[in-house]
């Protein structure tokens, strides 16, 4: 049962890191699309 805990604590740190990834490529790109619209 431990074990199983232990994997899914892992898991979850991954979904995070996942998430924050997207969220941070989201970013970026949206930060590159108002830079060329800029002048």
């Amino acid at each position: 049962k431990h074990m199983k805990s232990e994997t899914l604590k892992k898991f979850e740190h991954q979904m995070k890191s996942m998430m924050v990834y997207f969220i941070g490529i989201n970013f970026f790109e949206k930060g590159e699309t108002h830079a060329q619209h800029a002048p």
